[in-house]
């Protein structure tokens, strides 16, 4: 395979009726509902993927001919995207699977393969880890990698064997199909996250992408990047450390810096970090602030953090640097379910975490959970006037998913707490195990209730501060409030 060949990095559009963000969760994914789409596309702005960026800089070292297709962001339905890859005509596929959106990527993904039939299809994604067999059973997929995010470890010798026509055992972390049979080549332990060639964004289309607020109400348009992968608190229910590994492993400050430098001269101006916790080391994150400073980068910034990683120093500088959003982890706030869900963290470690926010007048979205397995009524309600006291800026509410491989998985089947399989189920905003007290249906009630009354106390409150505040930016977060509720 030379430089006459065409190898497609692969973002599916997302399928009917829902639009998908497949690196959330894990890499998992998660899903939201687009009632009036009734074909694939996407119906609001969409994540970018560091995969698109990582995989650009191992084939262009590589002297590949290569071209990225971004489905979500061109917002292509199934004809629109067959026809562009028939126009490409592609010899090896690489694309993103996601768990909710899986039956309409493969779905999509044979569709694909029989507009261009010759073209070695290879998926990637959290999903390929543990749902291999499903994946070659319901799709005339070629090659499924498990290498770990952002997935492109193995790829330079993927591409390398596929040119030279060589066994694909060589190549480590693949499953493939040959002579109808399926092998499966040596695992490795993942490489760290600073031996991959940086990320390469020419010829990316930076534009349109998800945005994020700050506490004043601006708007930021941003691109993802990874600072760090790898989480070691492996608590139970958290698909993380299945996805992005348990080692953690970070780039040089440095490193990110330049990168942070080079999308600010290509007009972006705002970046997400990818990283499970950006200040889980605070020197390090201390340094990577101080560089930002120092290089005069005008980029807003949002980040992950857990609660117990927050510290006034970190955050004072934090601020100075440019971040403006921070997504923390709550869960849940019932005394007893956190210390099981999140050992070491209290709800008074929460507390704090979102008073330090207010503080320095950052915005804080807060991440909250219902259904646990010991999850009750009383639980519930427990962490409705946990999150109202809290009083966060913006609240992401979930069903607690027990996706495949994980320990609150198997914690869940042993309880015969699983309601479903069907993995279109698996959004995170739908109920899909019930608890010890709790079926189903009683959960979606409960946390629909908590839900509207969050809601509808959001919107008094903002609808009272019109005279301190712009009408425009009320009306904004009246709309974010409401979005921020689940149907």
């Amino acid at each position: 395979m030379g430089r006459e060949n065409v190898v497609m990095l692969l973002n599916l559009p997302s399928p009917p009726y829902s639009d998908v963000c497949r690196d959330w969760a894990g890499g998992f994914g998660t899903a939201m509902p687009a009632k009036r789409r009734d074909e694939y596309g996407q119906s609001g702005d969409p994540f970018f993927y560091p995969f698109l960026a990582y995989g650009s800089a191992v084939l262009n070292k590589q002297n590949c001919d290569y071209t990225v297709l971004d489905g979500q962001k061109s917002k292509l339905n199934k004809p629109q995207i067959l026809k562009a890859v028939e126009k490409k005509s592609p010899d090896v596929i690489l694309s993103l699977l996601g768990l909710p959106s899986l039956r309409g990527d493969l779905a999509l993904l044979n569709a694909i393969k029989e507009t261009v039939p010759n073209a070695i299809i290879v998926c990637v994604g959290t999903s390929c880890k543990v749902l291999k067999q499903e994946i070659f059973d319901k799709a005339k997929v070629d090659v499924i990698s498990t290498s770990a995010y952002p997935y492109v470890s193995n790829l330079a010798l993927l591409i390398e064997a596929l040119r030279q026509k060589q066994d694909l055992s060589r190549v480590p972390s693949l499953s493939y199909v040959k002579d109808g049979k399926v092998f499966s080549s040596a695992k490795v332990s993942p490489q760290g996250l600073d031996s991959l060639f940086p990320p390469n964004y020419e010829g990316l289309d930076l534009d349109g992408y998800e945005h994020f607020g700050d506490y004043d109400g601006n708007r930021y348009r941003y691109i993802s990047i990874l600072g760090s992968t790898g989480c070691s608190n492996a608590c139970y229910y958290c698909p993380y450390p299945l996805g992005f590994g348990t080692r953690w492993s970070g780039r040089s400050p440095e490193d990110i810096a330049t990168e942070i430098e080079y999308l600010s001269s290509r007009g972006v101006k705002g970046v997400m970090f990818r990283d499970q916790s950006f200040p889980f080391n605070e020197s390090r994150a201390t340094r990577i602030c101080d560089l930002i400073i120092e290089r005069k980068l005008d980029v807003a910034w949002s980040c992950e953090a857990r609660v117990d990683h927050l510290s006034r120093r970190v955050l004072e500088v934090m601020k100075k640097a440019g971040c403006r959003m921070i997504q923390l982890g709550v869960e849940t706030g019932d005394e007893r379910l956190i210390g099981e869900a999140k050992p070491g963290v209290n709800l008074d470690i929460i507390r704090k975490a979102f008073r330090l926010m207010k503080e320095y007048r950052l915005c804080s979205m807060a991440h909250v959970i219902f259904g646990w397995p010991e999850e009750s009524a009383e639980s519930m309600e427990r962490t409705g006037r946990f999150v109202a006291e809290l009083a966060p800026d913006r609240v992401n509410w979930n069903f607690l998913t027990p996706y495949p491989g994980t320990q609150l998985q198997e914690i869940a089947k042993s309880r015969n707490l699983i309601l479903t399989y069907d993995w279109s189920k698996y959004t995170s905003h739908t109920v899909v195990m019930g608890t010890r007290w709790l079926s189903g249906s009683q959960i979606w009630r409960k946390g629909n209730e908590i839900m509207r009354n969050h809601r509808r106390n959001e919107i008094v409150k903002l609808l009272l501060s019109i005279d301190k505040r712009t009408p425009r930016l009320v009306l904004e977060e009246i709309v974010a409030t409401l979005k921020s509720v689940l149907p």
